[in-house]
């Protein structure tokens, strides 16, 4: 397609005819600068977004409303670039990201249609925000802007560029101020009146006669009062190294804090891929190496060596599903409370969702009914629909919101393991449409996912998973699910399975043998089905120990009326910092004192009975356990009585895990 190059002569101030100073109040461009303009001034485009496979939206995308240019062309603009000399333009850096860019390949188009791909870049810096560039093949008949450095504050400029995607066009303003860029002060920004929109990046500031002053790089949100970059500051520009980067990087956790600048280069000239490749690879890098700082600095005071964290995690408050070790100001650990809501995702199937806002949360999805688990497991492809469905994320199509049906099979399968040797399984969905991408940290449960999500902007994807597996080390699991669940779960590879339940097992036989360490048994109950529950509470074991241990083991024999429940805990021995409530409990389960004395206890008709298994802890011994057997208000004295009794016969310990290295 032929595309218009309407590159205008525009007055301003309207006074004698034939003055072209800024004196004169007028500025008008000649027929042969905007001709030469013409063959120097160039729009940046890309190829046209295209979803990713299995993205549908609830509607068919509205693609008549779209400008008929819009609509049949393969290339969209996005900015805009000028020739400085036959074989080297420049652009903005920003219109060509390091970072989160979706776009592969970029080109240059010409008032004529042609494009020509960009080949090296020569120079970058995302400081100063230019970028120097040659291309694949060369466009004929080029002319080369000519700079000018000594521009003077009250003249008359105009913007050169690719506004809001229609070609490129001049618009008129003054030049107002310098201001100081904000980094270092080094230098200053050319502040100016002309017009700029979306698609101006990158083009030329020029005065009365057609000389370039400036590159164009920012709007202003609130006022016509916009930047530009001196051409001036190109020079200064390195030709051997491109520069990336970020000042002020700030980590933080635990209520401790830490700055540190982050600085990226790599050697020029070189492929604009090349270059997102190094420069990703120094982000990871430096964010290692500048944790490691942190932990060199707070370690002593924070997740996981902070000594009144040692003492919580002798006997937390386990929570549902994922939980988060945390530290409130007054050095008070937890983990977090996770209250989750329900969302029915199809006629009897829910989803249960928690979310910190719009764009970051939890979500716990359980295999659908007659679905095997494994094959649950290889198709991640209904986490995001249930988060589609539950959110209801739209992308803005023609100025109209479209709501995300599914976004298909994920773009990026990623399996790792964390400090306790946890199987994560990380997934990744590009939202083109939104330049937005969608990631999911999941570990599995015996019932389906348990999964952290975010939804964020595309440059950040480099970064989330390095805060993931940071996440993971303070991630407690409630494990939860039918026998029958368990039964699939435990059958699964190790690459599915935590360490934890190594050697675990469940079984129906006539009673509910199980073994899960430290506990193992067999109760001969006749409400045991497949469809009882049973849920593990896992908890990290305190420093030096690089392992996890079970808390407490539940089970619910006959859920569906929720007539009793039975649990086996362990019970930590008490050490400094430790909540007097805790040394309290361990001397009544050492002397069976009440509640651990297995007399039945009532209150407003329901029921609990506690004792210790086997025997009480002999002195000097870690742990100590107890069998739990509660009752609700319709359930006999008798009945919990007889549960209790089969329960405590034959639960045994069998010892607990050992420690596991990374």
């Amino acid at each position: 397609m032929v595309r218009s190059f309407a590159l205008l002569a525009v007055l301003l101030l309207v006074a004698a005819p034939g003055c072209a100073s800024p004196s004169s109040g007028r500025i008008a461009l000649s027929a042969s600068t905007t001709r030469d303009l013409a063959a120097g001034v160039f729009e940046v485009v890309i190829p046209r977004v295209e979803d990713t496979p299995g993205t549908k939206y609830a509607i068919p995308l509205p693609f008549e409303l779209l400008p008929f240019a819009q609509r049949n062309e393969m290339l969209r603009g996005i900015g805009t670039a000028f020739a400085i000399s036959r074989t080297r333009f420049v652009s903005a850096a920003h219109v060509m990201p390091l970072l989160g860019a979706s776009a592969e390949r970029y080109f240059l188009r010409d008032s004529g249609g042609a494009t020509y791909e960009i080949g090296r870049i020569v120079k970058y810096s995302k400081y100063r925000d230019l970028v120097e560039f040659e291309l694949v093949t060369p466009i004929p008949n080029v002319l080369p802007l000519v700079p000018r450095n000594d521009v003077e504050i009250g003249e008359l400029v105009l913007t050169v560029g690719n506004a809001i995607g229609e070609g490129i066009v001049a618009r008129a303003g003054a030049l107002t101020s310098r201001t100081p860029e904000p980094v270092d002060g080094a230098w200053s920004f050319l502040r100016y009146t002309s017009p700029a929109s979306p698609g101006n990046s990158g083009g030329p500031l020029i005065d009365g006669a057609g000389r370039v002053v400036g590159v164009v790089v920012q709007k202003s949100p609130a006022e016509n009062l916009n930047l530009a970059v001196p051409i001036a500051e190109l020079a200064a520009v390195s030709t051997a190294t491109s520069d990336y980067g970020a000042k002020g990087v700030r980590f933080d956790e635990d209520h401790k804090e830490m700055l540190a600048n982050w600085v990226a280069s790599s050697p020029l000239p070189d492929s604009l891929a090349s270059l997102r490749v190094a420069t990703k690879q120094s982000g990871y890098e430096f964010f290692q190496a500048k944790l490691g700082e942190f932990d060199a600095k707070f370690g002593k005071e924070t997740f996981p060596n902070a000594p009144r964290l040692g003492a919580y995690l002798r006997q937390p408050l386990v929570r549902s599903g994922l939980g988060h070790v945390t530290v409130d100001p007054t050095g008070t650990w937890a983990i977090t409370e996770t209250s989750y809501a329900s969302k029915e995702l199809a006629p009897g199937y829910f989803g249960e969702f928690f979310a910190d806002s719009r764009t970051s949360g939890q979500i716990m999805l359980t295999r659908p009914p007659g679905a095997a688990l494994a094959r649950f497991f290889a198709s991640p492809k209904l986490l995001a629909d249930a988060l589609l469905r539950n959110y209801e994320w739209t992308i803005s199509f023609a100025g109209r919101p479209v709501r995300v049906e599914t976004l298909g099979e994920p773009a990026r399968t990623d399996r790792w393991v964390d400090e306790y040797g946890r199987p994560w399984f990380t997934f990744v969905w590009p939202i083109r449409r939104a330049d937005e991408v969608l990631e999911l940290d999941c570990l599995t449960n015996a019932a389906g996912w348990a999964c952290y999500w975010e939804k964020a902007p595309a440059p950040n994807e480099a970064f989330l998973s390095i805060w993931a597996k940071r996440r993971a080390r303070r991630t407690t699991m409630a494990y939860f699910g039918h026998l029958v669940d368990w039964a699939e779960f435990l059958a699964l590879p190790e690459t599915h399975r935590p360490p934890i339940f190594a050697g675990a097992s469940v079984r129906l036989d006539g009673g509910l043998t199980f073994a899960f360490r430290p506990f193992a048994g067999k109760i001969d109950l006749p409400a045991w089905s497949s469809a009882s529950l049973l849920d593990v509470f896992v908890v990290p074991e305190p420093p030096p120990a690089l392992t996890q241990r079970i808390l407490e083991i539940t089970l619910r024999p006959e859920p569906a009326v929720k007539t009793f429940t039975l649990s086996l805990t362990a019970l930590s021995s008490p050490r400094d910092g430790m909540l007097p409530g805790y040394a309290d409990a361990w001397q009544k389960l050492r002397t069976s004192a009440a509640p651990f004395d297995n007399v039945l206890k009532t209150d407003g008709g329901a029921g609990t009975i506690q004792r210790a298994i086997d025997r009480a802890p002999p002195a000097g011994a870690d742990r100590g356990y107890f069998t739990t057997c509660h009752s609700r208000t319709d359930y006999t004295k008798v009945d919990l009585r007889s549960a209790c009794t089969k329960l405590q016969e034959g639960v045994r310990i069998i010892g607990e895990p050992g420690p596991r290295g990374p």
